[in-house]
């Protein structure tokens, strides 16, 4: 046996092998055999180290090596004269009595699942350490003899790695996901997406085991939101490996011929490429929906004087250094949004892989820039995933601006930082729809608070006192029955005079309020609480009053509340926007 780049490499040709071998009774559930029973305790080296602990083996000599359970299965074909090559990390290696009528001890291998290892383990602590990697590969060339010779000739090689032991059945699997397409209509009745996982047997993003998973509605299918999500269900040591081999993979996913470019890198791409960037602006207004992103390579004059207008016009922060650059996405909008990505897309590192490259289409109604520009479309053949900050190709841009990584949200305070002084006052107003403003007459707040009628609505201008509640965090909570998924629901004070209401902002009515801030977790997402405090700070400072719609209804008051018959009027927001400017 070899140490080869720190693997056990075993080289060889078959003296003997021993069959498989059933180590329990035909049901299953019977004792395993003793170690002198049957052939391989007669006349062998017995079951090995794990005999006790697994239901099937096979032998060979030559150096000794055990295969127990589904590697069994798949070197049972294993005779005399086979060349035989074993390697890999997963290899344990120690000294067992072989045979049972010897005190002679030999050095064996053995080559068994983690289940296996782990009940010997259990049994005997300390026989041997458990190992790191699980990975194993076993090459084996079969002997042909040639006609009237004694002379032996090799077929080709063939190899077995852990991957292919579960290739016939099922299998339960703790990985790192490193990619992910969305659902595309298969030609049945089923939507199908993809997933390439990673775990210490398969560790490279090379090398990922890719995962076709069906379900009859994209509804249905597993949504993987956040980085943070793609190892939730693995171990404590599975995500600390992630965090390490994921940091130091240089290797490209399967069917990646080229590293994701660079936004400076557009003008030499054609057709198809893949990008590593941060979505700075969502505009999901108009058909096609169209997304800012920046990466911090190029130069900042360079950029479109209409993306920077319009992330200003939000109140957000433009980046000094670095080039702006638009993604139009149309019809795949749909199923981005339905599989939660818009959340962590304002938010984290995205992998948009095989855009489309154009030129020459300019934004509706903006001027187009001297010699044309590059634009990007969001194609069927696209896929998007979100990347950890830990990534190597995140730390690669982030490296470009000389900014640490310590995490993304440290990347977002950093960028406002540097921006703070850059970008112009927020000024705020409230846009309802013009058949509201010019053919519905205003209502005085005390005509509102005065009328029972439910339900009912009412056009109203009056400037705001006060948002519930204080703390901006507590303004968006999770769903009822999901971790996962958040919601809006704060309250405006609002006055006219002596007079002031609150108005409930709830819901969708809420994300229409607050355009291009989707609800998300705010103890977590800082650049999203940022943009709040900036809109919230400018409504509160406003001295003018604003333009509102509402709607009155009615609730039921718990026993005790009311001397009435148990109800009272509230009054909810309705096709109002937050217009920044």
């Amino acid at each position: 046996m070899e140490l080869v780049s720190g693997e056990r490499v075993v080289n060889g040709s078959v003296k003997r092998a021993y069959p498989l071998q059933s180590l329990r009774s035909a049901s299953g559930d019977g004792p395993a055999a003793s170690p002198g029973g049957g052939e391989l305790g007669t006349f062998g080296p017995g079951v090995g180290p794990c005999g006790p602990d697994a239901s099937q083996l096979v032998a060979i000599t030559s150096c000794l090596v055990f295969f127990y359970d589904k590697w069994a299965t798949k070197m049972q074909s294993l005779k005399r004269h086979y060349k035989v090559q074993v390697k890999g990390r997963g290899l344990v290696a120690l000294e067992w009595e072989a045979g049972a009528e010897t005190e002679e001890r030999v050095q064996c291998i053995v080559v068994a699942e983690r289940n296996v290892l782990k009940k010997t383990l259990d049994r005997q602590p300390r026989f041997f350490t458990f190992p790191h990697s699980l990975h194993i590969e076993i090459a084996y060339e079969e002997p042909q003899r040639l006609p009237e010779s004694d002379q032996l000739r090799y077929l080709p090689s063939k190899t077995v790695t852990t991957r292919d032991l579960h290739s016939d059945g099922y299998a339960d699997i703790y990985g790192v996901i490193i990619n992910v397409t969305l659902p595309k209509k298969t030609s049945g009745r089923d939507f199908c997406m993809t997933v390439s996982v990673t775990d210490e047997s398969c560790p490279t993003r090379a090398a990922a085991i890719q995962i076709n998973i069906f379900y009859p509605s994209i509804a249905k299918m597993p949504k993987i939101k956040t980085p943070r999500n793609t190892a939730s269900c693995s171990p404590r040591g599975e995500r600390t490996w992630a965090r390490k081999s994921l940091a130091e993979d240089d290797t490209l996913p399967q069917g990646c011929a080229l590293a994701p470019k660079l936004l400076s890198e557009l003008k030499f791409a054609e057709g198809f490429i893949d990008l590593v960037v941060r979505v700075l602006n969502l505009d999901d207004s108009d058909e096609p929906v169209r997304l800012t992103v920046w990466d911090g390579s190029g130069n900042a004059a360079d950029s479109d004087r209409s993306l920077v207008r319009a992330l200003q016009d939000k109140g957000a922060a433009v980046p000094p250094y670095g080039l702006l650059k638009e993604v139009i996405m149309s019809s795949c909008w749909p199923v981005v949004r339905e599989m939660g990505f818009v959340e962590g897309m304002l938010t984290n590192w995205c992998r948009f892989r095989n855009l489309a490259v154009g030129v020459d289409e300019p934004i509706p109604g903006a001027a187009v820039a001297p010699g044309g520009r590059e634009i990007l479309r969001f194609r069927e053949v696209t896929s998007f995933v979100l990347m950890p900050d830990f990534a190597l190709d995140v730390k690669r841009r982030c490296s470009l601006t000389n900014r640490p990584n310590s995490s993304t949200t440290a990347n977002d305070d950093q960028i406002r930082a540097a921006e703070e002084n850059l970008v112009s006052p927020v000024e705020v107003a409230t846009v309802i729809p013009d058949r509201i403003q010019k053919k519905i007459p205003v209502t005085p707040l005390c005509e509102i608070l005065s009328s029972s009628q439910t339900p009912r609505k009412f056009h109203c201008c009056a400037r705001v006192r006060s948002i519930w509640p204080t703390d901006i965090e507590k303004i968006c909570k999770p769903k009822p029955g999901s971790d996962c998924e958040f919601i809006y629901s704060f309250a405006l004070t609002v006055e006219e005079g002596s007079n002031s209401m609150n108005i409930i902002v709830y819901g969708k009515d809420a994300e229409h309020f607050l355009h291009g801030i989707p609800p998300c977790d705010l103890s977590k997402s800082t650049s999203s609480k940022t943009l709040l405090k900036k809109r919230f700070a400018a409504l509160l400072k406003s001295p003018n009053a604003f333009h509102w719609c509402i709607k009155s209804y009615s609730v039921s008051l718990p026993p005790g509340r009311s001397a009435d018959p148990g109800t009272a009027v509230r009054h909810r927001l309705f096709d109002t926007l937050l217009q920044c400017s």
